[in-house]
């Protein structure tokens, strides 16, 4: 059922009257304002929102939390954790990627909240694109001049091998139907050829260089 324009307005009088907060109120701003541009356009506000409103007020809520601090003398494991969270940040907001095709969202596992957090094995990190070719792309984050491991059992790291064995593609989604829905569409595009792969290489400054992966895991030219 649509909400009119005229019945938002009524709601927006009781928000910004209330006690709701700034941000509550940042929101109600906005909402009111192209409410008005809905009513003469003789559109919708449900309409308008699904479209419109979430750049509109994008910033007011759930702000980016800023990249970590390297510690001076940082740990093998706060360098490790360091590296998949400016791998993730880079996969979702590069420009440059998304002009090329890479309109990314991180599916699975998602990276370490901080540099703290217990190292997990396996595949760093899953990504669906929205505007496929390819349908995925699944990324190994290394720090400084962290390398590939040549003598895992199931092969190289990041060899095609490697990322088939173990049950490494099943183990980033929870044991849910919904999960193992997605580590099956995963496993599908594999079947497909429409899984690319690639090593991200981040500097102590964050800056993250990617690099293509090929079937037995030898690192070539950059991505993408």
């Amino acid at each position: 059922m649509a909400v009119g324009a005229k019945g938002a307005g009524t709601a927006i009088k009781a928000v910004k009257g209330g006690s709701m907060g700034s941000k509550a109120a940042k929101v109600a701003g906005i909402v009111e304002k192209y409410a008005n541009i809905v009513k003469s356009a003789g559109n919708t506000l449900k309409q308008w929102t699904l479209q419109k409103l979430p750049n509109a007020i994008k910033g007011i809520f759930g702000k980016k939390k800023p990249p970590p601090e390297l510690p001076v003398n940082a740990t093998n494991k706060q360098k490790g954790n360091f590296g998949e969270i400016m791998s993730r940040d880079n996969m979702l907001e590069n420009k440059a990627l998304r002009e090329k095709g890479y309109d990314l969202e991180r599916i699975g596992n998602d990276a370490p909240k901080g540099l703290d957090d217990k190292i997990k094995k396996g595949i760093d990190g899953i990504y669906e694109n929205k505007t496929s070719p390819p349908k995925y792309v699944i990324d190994e984050a290394k720090f400084g001049d962290s390398q590939l491991s040549k003598t895992p059992k199931d092969g190289p790291q990041m060899s095609d091998d490697w990322i088939k064995g173990s049950n490494r593609i099943e183990k980033q989604f929870p044991d849910t139907p919904e999960g193992r829905r997605q580590a099956a569409a995963v496993r599908d595009a594999w079947d497909e050829g429409q899984v690319e792969k690639v090593v991200s290489k981040i500097d102590e400054t964050g800056k993250v260089t990617r690099y293509r992966v090929d079937e037995k895991g030898n690192i070539g030219s950059i991505w993408p």
